[in-house]
């Protein structure tokens, strides 16, 4: 990132930056509390301020807000999202007007951990015994590790709601690191951790004793598939995928199941695209372009 630009009025900006990041990073702040942070360039010249460009995160439901009007541009995280949001997929009903203008890569992983006293070798297991299990997941159903673990387990025939039709229970939590969480792990309420930020909660659920699951090449295959029949044309894997794996998705795809495949000697976890391709690994800010184009090229704050 370039250095800011000299000028005390860039000083005074930054200070009010760092103010809002402590005051939105406060841990005492519920999940769905003042936690996100808006960034707005404008004037304030006058006696009221006039806004100009609005920048947010927050949920990826809140693509909306850019297709509304209220933002001119928003954080989706996972890409995937975004992608959804694009086509009327998903968590939306309809196609909305956006586009990728910016992404950075991100380093994040998901994983399915289980205690070994659950007795779970695979989640197929779960399906096959309607295993009442106690899961520890996110409060929010709109957050994309939702809408995966659901796409996972749909690969396996069941779903969250069948667990607890079955008599098993959702822990809920905000954050990955969410103290609900790490006392239900030490506390044994829990017999599996289904979510991504690692570094929060991997940890210490190996110290718990927890074990991560590894799906079966098919349903990585399976999985996979789906992206491709979205758009994404570069496909693969981490953390344990195999050329087991990999063969599986080939022979899906159709592809020459007796080629060649090499283990790549250094890991990425993100790809870059082409102007308006909507499909890729990453996190991303989107607006709609006609006006981002407008803004950036016929006006000045």
């Amino acid at each position: 990132m370039e250095y800011l630009p000299k000028g005390a009025n860039f000083i005074r900006a930054k200070f009010l930056w760092e103010i809002g990041l402590h005051i939105a990073g406060n841990p005492a702040t519920p999940y769905y509390g003042n936690r996100d942070i808006c960034i707005t360039v404008g004037s304030g010249s006058g006696a009221a301020y006039k806004p100009w460009l609005r920048m947010s995160c927050g949920s990826p439901i809140l693509a909306h807000a850019v297709a509304r009007g209220e933002l001119e541009a928003a954080i989706v995280n996972p890409s995937a999202m975004l992608t959804q949001a694009v086509r009327g997929k998903g968590l939306f009903t309809e196609p909305l007007p956006l586009c990728i203008v910016a992404n950075y890569p991100s380093w994040d992983r998901f994983a399915f951990m289980v205690h070994p006293r659950a007795g779970i070798k695979s989640l197929a297991d779960v399906k096959a015994k309607r295993m009442p299990i106690r899961i520890s997941t996110r409060e929010d159903t709109t957050h994309s590790t939702r809408d995966l673990i659901n796409q996972a387990l749909g690969v396996y025939g069941f779903s969250l709601a069948d667990v607890e039709k079955w008599g098993g229970s959702l822990q809920l939590n905000g954050g990955p690191g969410d103290k609900r969480r790490l006392k239900a792990i030490s506390d044994g309420a829990v017999d599996a951790v289904f979510d991504e930020g690692l570094a929060l909660w991997l940890e210490h659920a190996l110290a718990a004793g927890f074990k991560p699951l590894t799906l079966e090449p098919e349903v990585f295959a399976a999985l996979m598939a789906g992206l491709h029949a979205g758009g994404l044309k570069v496909l693969g894997g981490c953390c344990g995928t195999s050329d087991m794996h990999i063969r599986a998705l080939a022979r899906r795809l159709t592809l020459a199941s007796d080629a060649s495949f090499e283990t790549p000697k250094r890991e990425t976890s993100s790809f870059l695209s082409a102007p308006g391709t909507p499909l890729v690994p990453g996190k991303f800010a989107i607006a709609k372009s006609t006006e981002i184009a407008n803004k950036a090229g016929n006006e000045r704050p």
